[in-house]
Order: structure tokens, then C-alpha cells, then sequence
């Protein structure tokens, strides 16, 4: 895909699950699910983990060269990478700590939440604008999970991973709840 192939992409991901996350009520939303996360913990995991990206994509290209080296090859197709993290999830692959959400709703709401979600993919895309689409090719960043990944195939991440977790919300049995 290129670069506006896959930005296109996931301008349409992050307003899908924005609008998935804006039909259900507020209670429904905070519910928890026994031992999977709630609507609002899975988008929270999604802004811990687009939020590094953020940064990646903000640093000279230098010091993303030197931190992480140069590809020693071409950049994975979106099925490709796609492949390789489910089948790294099912071999046991979990969000690490630092993208595990924090289990407190706290003073939040769900408006506040998803605006949030949707403010940091917009500053996301904004970053991936400086990007030339032959450089998305030629620097590295790190996966917690796919370990050293191209630029581009962070694009195809950030992107399946969203609709990774919007399958998940869709699948969801509907929560028992009670209304406060």
C-alpha cells in the first residue's frame, strides 16, 4: 500500500471505531467484560500504543537511523505483517506493561475518552505527513511483539491493530450491568 493508500485507511479505522465507541451508552461502555478488557480499557491500550509511534514519527530521521539501525529488507505487505502478529498472538503474545490500561475509569467520560482517541490518531497522521513514502521503507522501529518493524508496516500496525480491537468490541457479549 502507499503511504496515502494506508493513511486513507486509517483515517476510516479510527472514524469506525469512533463511531462503534459513540453508539453505545455511557454505562456500556465503562462495563466490564470478566477477564477481557471494557470498550474504554481497549481504546485506552490504543492510545498507549499510538502514542510512542507519535513520537517515533516526530524525531529526525537520524536519530531514528541511529537508534534502530537501517532494514536489512523490503517492508512486509499489510497481509504479511497482519500474518505474523496474529500468529504471535497466538502463540501467546500479550500487550506488554506499558500498554496495559489502567483498570480505574476515574473521573473520565466517554465523550472526553473518545475525543482523546481521536485527537492523537489526527496528530498521528499529521506526523506521517512529513514522511516521503520511499523513506516509510528505510528506518526501523521497535515492536514489542514483531520487534524491529519499517516505518510503513508501523502504519499497517497501528491500522489492523484498531481494527483488531473493533472486532473485539463488535464480539463482545452484550455486559450485565446496572444502572447507577
Amino acid at each position: 500500500m502507499t503511504k496515502i493508500e494506508v493513511t486513507t485507511k486509517l483515517k476510516e479505522v479510527v472514524s469506525e471505531y469512533g463511531k462503534l465507541c459513540l453508539q453505545m451508552d455511557e454505562p456500556e461502555y465503562f462495563a466490564a467484560r470478566g477477564e477481557k478488557w471494557s470498550v474504554s480499557e481497549n481504546t485506552r491500550h490504543l492510545m498507549l500504543a499510538v502514542s510512542p509511534v507519535i513520537l517515533a514519527f516526530s524525531l529526525p530521521k537520524l536519530i531514528l537511523r541511529l537508534a534502530f539501525g537501517k532494514p536489512n529488507r523490503n517492508s512486509r505487505s499489510f497481509d504479511e505483517l497482519m500474518a505474523k502478529y496474529f500468529g504471535k498472538l497466538e502463540a501467546g503474545g500479550k500487550a506488554s506493561k506499558p500498554y496495559v490500561p489502567n483498570t480505574q475509569k476515574g473521573d473520565v467520560t466517554k465523550e472526553t475518552e473518545l475525543k482523546k482517541f481521536m485527537l492523537l490518531h489526527a496528530r498521528f497522521l499529521s506526523k506521517i505527513d512529513r514522511w516521503k513514502d520511499v523513506d516509510l521503507d528505510g528506518y526501523l522501529l521497535p515492536h514489542p511483539l514483531l520487534e524491529k518493524i519499517t516505518l510503513r508496516e508501523m502504519l499497517y500496525f497501528t491500522t489492523f491493530h484498531i481494527q483488531h480491537h473493533q472486532q473485539t468490541i463488535v464480539n463482545f457479549p452484550k455486559p450485565k450491568y446496572q444502572e447507577s
